[in-house]
């Protein structure tokens, strides 16, 4: 009897040992994972078997709207029109345009006289000598004034304008001005030769001394000596003979 039991006790331990044989060496449950496609969730589409996973690909397909097709040697899933429930993902904001580069400010002029009011002024200069030598010498042949001497005095006139629209520095005003108080003078010394020629009846011309004994005609021509340096210099400067 007691081997009976005996024997019962060893059967039953063999039995519990393979049962926990069995049972440790079955695998264990796959782990399932949720996927997330285009920032959706896709839950249990994932698993972890054996250190790799796997996809559900019913799942995918529904959750991309994609075409699944099933066939007997192959599996075609198209995802091309899956765009039904896909998340946009933002794109980075555009670099702002950049700004149009300043617009250069032109340059105040530099002081000094200019090439443009030198070239108008040296012009205007040698058209009041020619005009005064005209004079002289109508005066000394005995003439009347004519219309050439007027034609002499549009001249200058017309050059002097051109030179005070060439002036852009404050030295080129400032021998603007005394331009101007040159061609008065001249003026002032042709009007005054011609009214005497005329009421002399050519005294003038029988005056071996004139024109060099016209006090007036030589600061004038003086004047206009000066001028013509300064102006070429560049660099402007005053003289009481153009005063």
């Amino acid at each position: 009897m007691n081997r009976t039991i005996i024997s019962r006790r060893v059967v039953v331990t063999a039995a519990l040992f393979l049962c926990a044989i069995f049972l440790l060496a079955q695998p264990k449950a796959p782990a399932k994972k949720t996927l997330l496609v285009n920032g959706r969730p896709v839950p249990d589409a994932l698993v972890q078997m054996n250190g790799h996973y796997y996809v559900d690909i019913e799942a995918l397909a529904k959750a991309t709207q994609a075409s699944l097709i099933v066939l007997p040697e192959r599996i075609s899933l198209d995802m091309r029109g899956a765009t039904a429930q896909q998340v946009p993902v933002p794109k980075p904001a555009a670099p702002a345009p950049a700004p149009p580069p300043p617009t250069p400010q032109p340059q105040p002029p530099k002081d000094g006289i200019t090439k443009d009011f030198a070239r108008a002024a040296i012009n205007h200069l040698g058209l009041l000598r020619d005009w005064r030598e005209a004079v002289i010498g109508t005066i000394k042949a005995g003439r009347p004034a004519d219309s050439t001497l007027q034609g002499f005095r549009e001249r200058a006139v017309e050059s002097l304008r051109l030179a005070s629209v060439a002036a852009s520095t404050s030295s080129d005003h400032s021998a603007l001005q005394l331009m101007r108080g040159e061609l008065s003078s001249t003026q002032q010394w042709i009007g005054s030769a011609l009214t005497a020629n005329k009421h002399m009846d050519g005294e003038k011309a029988v005056n071996p001394d004139f024109p060099e004994n016209d006090d007036l005609l030589s600061k004038i021509s003086d004047c206009n000596n000066f001028l013509s340096g300064m102006i070429t210099s560049g660099v402007f400067a005053d003289s009481q003979t153009c005063h």
